[in-house]
Formats: C-alpha cells, structure tokens, sequence
C-alpha cells in the first residue's frame, strides 16, 4: 500500500484529503506545519516509509518551496505534489525546478487530485521498475538506447545525456521526451500530450502548465538556443519533434 505525507495547515482541508486518500486505499499521514514535518525528515526511517509527497505551498511557519529543498537536500527524492492557490507561470517554474513532480491549483476537485496522485505513483513506479533491476554497467548493446542528434537516452537506466552530459529531467519531463521521441515528424496536439503524459483523462492540466512544461524540457534539451530547435510549436494545435 503506498503511503502519503500531506501538510497542510488548514484543517479543514488537510481532513478532507486524509479522507479522500484514505477512502481510495492509500495510508496518509498529515502534517500542519514545516516544522512536524522536518520533524519526520529527522526521523529516517519514517520518511522512507512514504511514496509521495503532497506539500502546500503556504505553510505558518515557512512554505511549501523551502521545505521541498530541505528534503532534497537531505536526499529524500520521493516525488512531490504541490497544492496552491495561485497558479501563475513563475511559481509553476519554481516548483519544477526544485524537483516537483505536478502543481495543483486550490481549489481543486476529489477527482483531479485523486487522478494526480495515481500518475505521479504510476510514474514512479514505473522508474523504480525500470532502474531497479538493471546494471547500468551492461554494454550499449545490451542496453535501450534511443539517440537524437546531440541527445543520448538510456532507458535502461531512464538517464538523458545532451552532448555526453547528464542532464536531469522530472518524470513529467522525461515521460514526454520519450513521447516525442516515439512520436517523431508527428504533431502532437495539446490534449494528446496531456492524455498521454499527465492524466489518463486529460482533463486536470491547462494549456498554461503544459507550456510551463513543455519550455522547461526545451530548455533542459538545449532547444532554446538553436537556431533550429529539436520540438517546434505548431501554433493553435500542439508541438512537433523534427525527424532525424
């Protein structure tokens, strides 16, 4: 059974997700401050128990940023989501670039943050399924290698290499390279990309948060200062990978 830490000051609200989590089969623990949750970073071998990380962005005693960077720091990298109320372009960056998993913008319904959480866990899932029973010593042969012009994935080992120099990409990222990767020549529409990558439905992401995304694995990728880059944007529809 996975199990979920939430903190969330309000409770009312940290009293709805516990139920909500609970009533869809996950264990949850519930915190209110940034303080009882470093409290549970101190213990190791409580926090290694937890399979995601659902973090408010305010918290009384600090925010939902800082706290993420303190568990990266002490080398926690369960994935995380974080809940706010505001959703403008620079705190969704912000969060990404911590190392966040998704965003969800308050208010939300039961069903998108149900929904979140079952892509976030299937994703993680899946990587610890896909690097857990490999070496990363086997040879280029005996391993999954997708090569792109200046870019190297081993899937395998689910590492991106730009120019031979790992790059790292959130699982949101690296599942939508892969997609453009398979999908090369093809333009992909918007509501594809949201099927495919962040929900079964596609219904819980705007078109804001995938630009958000999308530029982020761009600039990751090197896209941002080629003359000709790697994914276009075909306007009023989606995004496209050029063919090698």
């Amino acid at each position: 059974m996975h199990k979920i830490l939430v903190v969330e000051d309000d409770d009312t609200l940290s009293a709805a997700l516990e139920f909500s989590l609970t009533d869809a089969g996950y264990s949850c623990s519930v915190a209110g401050t940034f303080k009882s949750a470093g409290r549970i970073l101190e213990e190791g071998n409580t926090i290694n128990e937890y399979s995601l990380l659902i973090f408010d962005v305010m918290l009384p005693d600090g925010n939902g940023y800082e706290l993420l960077k303190m568990f990266r720091d002490k080398g926690v990298k369960l994935p995380v989501i974080f809940l706010t109320a505001v959703s403008d372009e620079d705190s969704i960056v912000k969060g990404l670039d911590l190392g966040a998993d998704d965003y969800i913008t308050k208010p939300f319904r039961n069903a998108e943050l149900l929904s979140r959480v079952r892509a976030v866990l299937r994703r993680a899932d899946a990587g610890n399924i896909q690097t857990g029973n490999k070496d990363e010593n086997a040879s280029d042969s005996a391993r999954n290698i997708i090569s792109y012009r200046d870019l190297r994935v081993d899937t395998t080992a689910s590492k991106v290499f730009l120019l031979d120099e790992e790059i790292l990409l959130s699982a949101s990222e690296y599942k939508m390279l892969l997609y453009f990767l398979q999908n090369q020549g093809i333009c992909l529409t918007r509501s594809l990309i949201l099927e495919k990558i962040f929900d079964e439905s596609g219904n819980f992401v705007d078109d804001s948060a995938l630009y958000v995304y999308v530029n982020r694995l761009r600039d990751k990728i090197g896209d941002l200062k080629r003359k000709e880059p790697y994914i276009r944007t075909v306007r009023g529809i989606g995004y496209r990978m050029e063919k090698v």
